[in-house]
């Protein structure tokens, strides 16, 4: 005789990293089409969405004028109406974190997840083991600190312990007194993963979701596939993560330069160039950029680039776009060329 279904760590751990992008995408879908109205008058600054007076001169001329006043009205119209798209943002994030949690007590063993549960409660022989009750959500941060070799920190514990509180509330009685902040939400996340899936890499990850995604079954990727809505994605984040926050959540050192990946420009047919999509670095000897989303290596030339205004000194030096600035994209002569 056994149980039945005694949950994989693993498995555990890969619901909670899909919970956690389908908060992730709901989050940023209310973020940032807030961030692209009204051509710019509700900016993100010091993490804070601020209406700004928007003028917007085309030839010459102001086509559009909104003023702050206008912008701070929209702006709190917005939150307002987005709030029960943000209780289940918020829903997600706090499931997300407890599998997450429970994913670590189930790699040291799966039957810890039963502590606390009364024996009379627990299934009949050859049960399944989902029939049991497992921890509470209030007591999984006492455990995992209690028997996983990483502990859980003060400031996640913390915020998890809030979230909490706020969820049951979400899912008791259909409401949340306390207005959600998109941003704090999309802040929350950054951390969350930081905290809880270290070892994982946040572009891969994401990246494999959207292979396995229902949508890939019917769609013809041929033209767009997942470096293609990746770059879009990548994009998105600059847009609301400060320089710290992306770097840290794409694996990428402070002090990196980024560059252009030609191999993920070729194969998502990606047509804008510019610093929201760079997620390749140069490697300690100089001769290769690295890309941390298709993870090819380039090789390049470092020469400088003929363009004054970019100033980059790496230079592709295979691929379709061998040639070209790695920054800028204008193509220009190899060293052995530019020295003849």
């Amino acid at each position: 005789m056994a149980i039945e279904n005694v949950p994989d760590a693993r498995e555990i751990e890969q619901t909670a990293i899909r919970l956690y992008f389908t908060a992730w995408e709901h989050v940023t879908d209310i973020i940032i089409p807030l961030l692209e109205s009204h051509s710019g008058s509700i900016q993100l600054i010091d993490r804070t969405l601020t209406p700004t007076k928007d003028e917007m001169d085309f030839d010459g001329s102001i086509i559009s004028v909104i003023t702050e006043a206008e912008a701070e009205a929209v702006l709190k119209q917005y939150i307002a109406r987005a709030q029960p798209d943000l209780h289940l943002c918020y829903a997600l994030i706090q499931q997300s974190q407890e599998i997450a949690l429970k994913a670590r007590i189930c790699a040291v063993s799966p039957f810890l997840l039963l502590l606390g549960s009364e024996v009379k409660s627990w299934a009949k022989p050859n049960g399944d083991f989902t029939d049991f009750r497992t921890l509470d959500a209030v007591d999984l941060i006492r455990v995992v600190n209690a028997v996983c070799s990483k502990p859980v920190s003060e400031q996640f514990a913390t915020k998890f312990d809030i979230i909490r509180r706020g969820r049951n509330k979400i899912q008791h009685l259909g409401s949340f007194k306390d207005a959600i902040d998109p941003i704090a939400a999309l802040d929350v996340l950054v951390e969350q993963w930081l905290e809880l899936f270290p070892d994982r890499s946040w572009l891969q990850e994401f990246k494999g979701i959207i292979i396995d995604h229902h949508i890939s079954t019917i769609v013809d990727d041929s033209d767009f596939g997942e470096v293609w809505s990746m770059l879009g994605n990548i994009e998105r984040a600059n847009l609301m993560l400060t320089d710290r926050q992306r770097r840290r959540l794409f694996g990428i050192s402070d002090k990196a330069r980024l560059f252009d990946c030609f191999y993920c420009r070729h194969e998502s047919k990606w047509d804008d160039r510019g610093n929201d999509s760079r997620i390749a670095t140069l490697e300690p000897n100089g001769n290769i950029v690295h890309c941390h989303l298709c993870l090819e290596n380039t090789k390049v030339s470092r020469i400088r680039c003929f363009d004054p205004e970019c100033g980059c000194d790496v230079i592709y030096a295979e691929g379709d776009y061998e040639g070209e600035c790695a920054v800028c994209g204008e193509p220009q002569p190899l060293a052995s060329e530019a020295s003849a």
